[in-house]
């Protein structure tokens, strides 16, 4: 579990597994090369492997997010 607070973020990345994130509480944005996708509570985003990629807390209280990663990348 991740915690972003308003007006963070995490770094602009990328990495050879996917991901799958779920918003446990708060809103952001999932940045990508195609562009920004917004995420609220709720909400599951799909990274793909070597998708570089950021997550950015735009909401005014904590951005929380389960990150899933494949068993031999924990």
């Amino acid at each position: 579990v991740f915690t972003i607070k308003p007006g963070g973020h995490t770094p602009y990345h990328q990495h050879p597994f996917e991901h799958m994130n779920y918003v446990i509480k708060g809103s952001g944005v999932l940045v990508a090369p195609d562009g920004g996708r917004e995420l609220n509570q709720g909400d599951f985003a799909l990274v793909l492997p070597n998708e570089k990629h950021q997550f950015k807390n735009t909401g005014k209280g904590d951005l929380m997010i389960i990150c899933a990663v494949p068993k031999e990348y924990e």
